[in-house]
């Protein structure tokens, strides 16, 4: 169905070890998945595992590495047209570049890879897009929507019971609320808490 279950298994293995404090770690198993997806010959196994992994290697600082394995699925997506993973590889392209200091760019890819996943109805990584695009409006000069955008995808996300992605989605929240103009202290706090 799209994913060698190895693979997937050193996906999850590499998030949690990174969310776990185990960094090094967590960066050789997204490093051993991504190298083990470039051997599969079918497109949406590659594809799929790259867009779990290359978000480890953002995490860690590898932004040369993560942009790299993003164009991968850039390229293929585009190949085969494979729409949904085209739309979250425009979220990752938009927060590396965010990342590495190009928010107002990150931010028009952001916007245009959450439209993407709206219309092909691919909200798997939503949130995290949400997040970014949060963040890079605040990096970008535009703190005011990054609010807008990072209370309403934290609303959601508690809404639902998302609790996996609700922990970053308040912190960037704090983070946020301490870029605007008159920072939020008290409100930041309670976010970062």
């Amino acid at each position: 169905i799209g994913l060698d279950p190895h693979v997937s298994v050193i996906a999850t293995s590499a998030r949690c070890l990174w969310l776990c404090r185990f960094v090094g770690q967590g960066l050789k198993a997204a490093r051993e998945g991504i190298a083990q997806a470039a051997s599969y010959d079918d497109p949406v196994s590659q594809c799929i595992a790259l867009i779990y992994l290359i978000p480890v290697l953002q995490w860690c600082g590898d932004l040369a590495g993560a942009a790299a394995h993003t164009e991968i699925v850039v390229q293929q997506a585009a190949k085969y047209s494979l729409a949904p993973y085209r739309a979250v590889s425009l979220a990752l392209k938009g927060e590396s570049l965010v990342a590495s200091g190009d928010a107002a760019l990150g931010v028009e890819m952001l916007q245009e890879a959450v439209k993407a996943m709206d219309a092909n109805r691919y909200r798997i990584v939503t949130l995290a897009t949400s997040r970014a695009l949060a963040e890079g409006l605040a990096a970008a000069g535009r703190p005011g929507e990054g609010l807008v955008t990072i209370t309403e995808a934290a609303t959601f996300a508690e809404q639902v019971g998302d609790i996996v992605w609700l922990p970053d989605l308040l912190r960037a929240r704090g983070e946020i609320l301490l870029a605007q103009p008159v920072p939020d202290i008290a409100s930041a706090e309670e976010c970062l808490l």
